[in-house]
């Protein structure tokens, strides 16, 4: 084989992967991309960027990554206090169940639950499908994605390709040469902006 050459990913040996739509409409995508070619009379030009590592190699992406680490950090840690205090309510109640009334355990158990439910919502709050760390992933790399977007278009117009794709998504490549890594481009494109 080819030296330039490289097993990159193949999905499709695992079985589960062909569960999901998302993952047959990405293969039928691509199946007819690659049967057009031969279709349409004419080659068609393909390459690919590895968007993990432009990322990596910008040095905003790394501040943004660093804000983000920092604010998960400061949530996990408000977390864990209010776990603190709910196992503090519950080691209470143990300790003090055989001197309380009904009553009382009743009350205190409704607290216990109170604060589990706050945990809950603080948990969904802070890293939940739309929350905090969701809308500050949004303002913070964002901007950063548009920004290889644009450079991924130039690049594409500039060397006239009619596909490219990104190596670090979930699109499967059986193989890449590396002579269509158009990567180096794009960061070149993002760093000057």
């Amino acid at each position: 084989m080819d030296d330039n050459f490289k097993i990159v990913r193949f999905a499709a040996v695992n079985s589960r992967w062909w569960s999901s739509p998302s993952n047959v409409m990405k293969a039928f995508i691509l199946l007819f991309a690659f049967f057009s070619v031969s279709a349409g009379g004419y080659a068609q030009k393909f390459a690919y960027v590895d968007t993990h590592y432009i990322t990596e190699q910008m040095p905003q992406y790394k501040s943004a990554q660093r804000q983000l680490d920092t604010l998960v950090k400061r949530w996990q840690e408000e977390i864990e206090a209010e776990q603190k205090k709910l196992e503090a309510l519950k080691q209470n109640l143990a300790d003090e169940k055989a001197w309380l009334t009904e009553a009382q355990i009743k009350a205190q158990k409704a607290d216990i639950e109170a604060a589990q439910k706050e945990i809950e919502q603080l948990q969904v709050k802070r890293f939940g499908a739309d929350g905090d760390l969701f809308k500050q992933q949004k303002i913070l790399v964002k901007p950063i994605q548009n920004a290889i977007w644009q450079a991924v278009q130039q690049v594409a117009k500039r060397g006239g390709y009619d596909f490219i794709f990104d190596k670090g998504s979930d699109l499967i490549m059986l193989y890449s040469n590396d002579k269509w890594d158009v990567s180096a481009d794009v960061l070149q494109i993002v760093s000057h902006k």
